[in-house]
């Protein structure tokens, strides 16, 4: 698989790519909005709580996102399977 991958879950998209249509499939994926405090990221994650959307930060999807429990940045790791294949 490549960085450009048509491969999505083990199965041809018949895309060029995978990757750019994460932000179509999940509504809050894609590169974070712009926070200027901590307060504001609060309110903006609450408001997308309140949608039942998503009911963690787990469930939003930005290529970065603060990780409140260890006081670091999670980094999506790009170009990983989604599910492990066995045999």
């Amino acid at each position: 698989m490549a960085a450009a991958s048509p491969f999505l879950q083990m199965v041809d998209t018949g895309f060029c790519a995978s990757r750019p249509l994460e932000p179509l499939i999940y509504p809050f994926g894609g590169a974070m909005p712009r926070m200027h405090s901590w307060a504001q990221f609060e309110e903006i994650t609450a408001e997308i709580f309140s949608t039942k959307l998503a009911s963690s930060l787990k469930d939003i999807y930005w290529d970065a996102r603060p990780k409140p429990e260890f006081g670091t940045i999670e980094v999506r790791v790009f170009d990983t399977p989604l599910s492990s294949i066995r045999q």
